[in-house]
């Protein structure tokens, strides 16, 4: 991990209202992976059947019992873990930072980006770790970037994508994610820029496309990671798949949700002070679990891009 000495703190005064910073993009595990507040470490919560779609027999003859129902329950489990990075910040950066560096502030976003991104990670790893239904790698005629074939039909993808999400969990499906750079040529699919023409430009993501979608509201993340401190090219987590999912933004007694993070600690900072090594330091952590909590909430269309 880079670290910043003394003299990468100490800039001189013509630039000291000019720094250069990369910062990552837009994270939406938070959205896609809501919170559940918990109190343990770990634990059981329970998972009711689909009985409430059954028609029971209601008829009741004269001087009879009611026809006695009844409903199953089984549980799953939960584990948080702890996700925490730290960064000692010697007096010496103190006392001679200029006004760009703001060392603490600027110490504790990196520690924030830092495990949001291994957050975002995670997230996106448990979307495609094929638990849930999906098309497979869409054939070279059907993907979404061959503008010319007869069988490149992405709005049809969503269709049926929809459709599945839809025939498990008896919900319509709330939210697709397409990440940036499948976003950037979906927009520019025949298909789409039909529908585009006539959705006011201020209606439009960031890639172009509507930020309704065939009834779904359309999630754009933009993070990258790299493999390496030294690598300058970031690829997206999110990769060229898209997801269809439920979302219940409020997860808790009796709901559906697709993917539900249970926390305890959503963002904690500690700070601090050791005086033998003459230095400041800040902790960031979250505590928590992502837990797949309904295998048929969502669907992924695979591979969409050439």
């Amino acid at each position: 991990m880079s670290k910043p000495e003394l003299g990468n703190v100490y800039v001189d005064a013509v630039l000291s209202r000019y720094s250069i910073s990369y910062t990552n993009g837009a994270f939406i595990a938070d959205q896609v992976a809501p919170f559940a507040g918990v109190k343990k470490r770990s634990g059981s919560f329970y998972v009711f059947g689909m009985e409430a779609f059954y028609p029971e027999d209601d008829y009741r003859r004269p001087c009879a019992w009611a026809n006695e129902v009844r409903w199953d329950v089984t549980t799953d489990t939960y584990s948080c873990e702890e996700h925490a990075l730290v960064k000692g910040i010697a007096d010496e950066i103190i006392e001679q930072e200029d006004a760009p560096i703001q060392a603490r502030k600027r110490t504790l976003k990196y520690l924030q980006d830092k495990v949001k991104l291994n957050r975002e990670i995670r997230v996106a790893a448990l979307y495609t770790s094929g638990v849930f239904p999906a098309s497979g790698a869409l054939a070279a005629a059907a993907k979404w970037s061959n503008y010319t074939s007869a069988t490149s039909v992405p709005l049809t993808n969503i269709t049926t994508a929809k459709a599945s999400v839809f025939s498990r969990i008896w919900r319509q499906p709330t939210h697709i994610i397409i990440p940036p750079t499948v976003g950037e040529v979906l927009a520019l699919h025949p298909d789409v820029l039909d529908i585009t023409k006539r959705t006011s430009p201020n209606q439009l993501t960031a890639s172009g496309l509507p930020s309704v979608l065939r009834g779904l509201k359309v999630i754009e993340p933009t993070g990258g990671y790299t493999d390496s401190e030294t690598d300058s090219t970031p690829t997206e987590i999110w990769g060229d798949n898209v997801i269809v999912l439920y979302i219940e933004p409020n997860p808790g007694l009796d709901t559906i949700n697709t993917m539900t993070s249970f926390v305890i600690n959503k963002g904690e900072v500690r700070r601090w002070r050791d005086d033998r090594a003459k230095a400041d330091y800040i902790e960031y952590s979250q505590t928590l679990g992502e837990e797949i909590v309904c295998s048929g909430g969502a669907y992924i269309i695979e591979d969409v891009l050439a």
